[in-house]
């Protein structure tokens, strides 16, 4: 099951998300997508850890290929080294929080070296995109017992430049597809 939990930026989400993730139970993981580029990024990085500290989760950095953590997943929620080979009975019982969508439509189109579009994400189709994506968080969520998939709201504003643009309303067709899932 997925359960997604959306709004402005600062707006609580990941306090919520962490809450609905207790009361879920299960071995806890934290998919954590966000690169850290500044010392922004690290400050909010801080604030999470901070925030999460003593509440059990097990966290993992993955930024892009949701599918490609499932090793990492299975092993950090102990069910054994986390082979592909090693047979599972899924879904795992384990409750992934996975934060943040945005962080990872934004990893996708720019950094994953895998994807069609990697060096040139103009070039991404949107539907072919989305599609990517919500795969990936389609197969995360079929393989543990809960997902919970938090995400940020952008609106388009005037003078924002065309790649700001293009991101928010790819974000935006992956956010609603999760609503509809």
């Amino acid at each position: 099951m997925i359960t997604l939990i959306s709004g402005k930026p600062n707006s609580g989400k990941s306090l919520r998300a962490e809450e609905l993730a207790i009361s879920c139970g299960g071995p806890l993981i934290y998919l954590a997508t966000m690169k850290v580029m500044d010392e922004e990024g690290r400050i909010r990085v801080r604030k999470h850890r901070m925030q999460r500290e003593g509440k059990g989760f097990i966290t993992i950095e993955h930024p892009y290929a949701l599918r490609d953590a499932l090793g990492k997943i299975e092993e950090a929620a102990g069910y054994g080294d986390g082979a592909a080979d090693t047979p599972r009975k899924y879904p795992l019982k384990a409750t992934v929080l996975l934060e943040c969508v945005a962080n990872l439509v934004g990893n996708e189109l720019y950094d994953n070296p895998a994807r069609p579009w990697h060096g040139a994400p103009q070039d991404a189709d949107p539907n072919e995109f989305v599609s990517t994506v919500i795969e990936d968080i389609r197969c995360l969520s079929d393989h543990v017992s809960d997902l919970i998939a938090v995400t940020s709201e952008y609106d388009p504003y005037e003078g924002a430049d065309p790649a700001t643009l293009r991101y928010i309303e790819i974000l935006n067709k992956v956010n609603l597809k999760l609503l509809t899932y």
